[in-house]
């Protein structure tokens, strides 16, 4: 089956994606940033879950519906606080692997396990982990979280110890922290997750400013 290619970016957006090739088919991403050249200066950060396929060449549904949704004005519902300005997007991920359904990630993971070595897999999650840290200490000005509920085969103790940790980093900025806030009765998961944008791209009503707890607890 031939793969269906990706939306191009704009012509006059520059992006940048930091990619690395793990094996001939599995690669991961860093980090993928989209300046929107409008001559704005504020930066937005969206942690998500994994990337899917987006690149510097092409962008998926998702990215296509952020560089859309940050030109706009965009609502914080539990406040009197408009976002504009906005010309810089960056998208960091829990999880660095390229993986287009979520319910193959652990699967995935543990194939990346045996070519590279465990040791191996668990520097590529640090150096994951130090981008973040980095990019909302030094170049985010509003930082979104969104990252959903673990994938299937996927057990909730592996998927909080990396969340953990970045929760850990967020708590000590003072960046302003969001979520997305939905149709849905809660604005957080069941399982006490921000919620995913691929799930409810029409239920999106706004952002919801959020702080994160001593004991790394996402806070409404």
């Amino acid at each position: 089956m031939r793969k269906k290619k990706l939306k191009p970016y704009p012509k006059h957006m520059t992006v940048i994606c930091e990619k690395t090739r793990l094996s001939n088919r599995i690669k991961s991403r860093d980090c993928l940033t989209i300046n929107l050249k409008n001559r704005k200066t504020k930066k937005i950060t969206f942690i998500m879950m994994n990337p899917s396929k987006a690149n510097r060449i092409g962008m998926d549904k998702a990215i296509d519906w952020l560089i859309q949704y940050i030109q706009e004005l965009i609502s914080v519902i539990n406040s009197a606080e408009k976002i504009t300005q906005l010309g810089t997007l960056h998208i960091l991920n829990v999880f660095p692997l390229y993986v287009s359904e979520s319910k193959k990630l652990q699967g995935e993971i543990n194939l990346v396990k045996e070519i590279i070595g465990d040791e191996k897999y668990e520097k590529l999650e640090q150096r994951n982990r130090r981008v973040i840290k980095n990019m909302i200490k030094h170049d985010t000005d509003y930082l979104v979280l969104a990252w959903g509920d673990p994938p299937k085969k996927m057990k909730g103790s592996y998927h909080q110890s990396q969340i953990t940790p970045i929760l850990n980093s967020i708590r000590k900025t003072n960046v302003p922290i969001y979520i997305f806030a939905t149709e849905n009765p809660t604005l957080l998961t069941l399982k006490n997750q921000p919620r995913h944008i691929s799930r409810n791209l029409h239920k999106i009503k706004g952002l919801y400013r959020c702080s994160i707890s001593e004991s790394n607890e996402i806070l409404t």
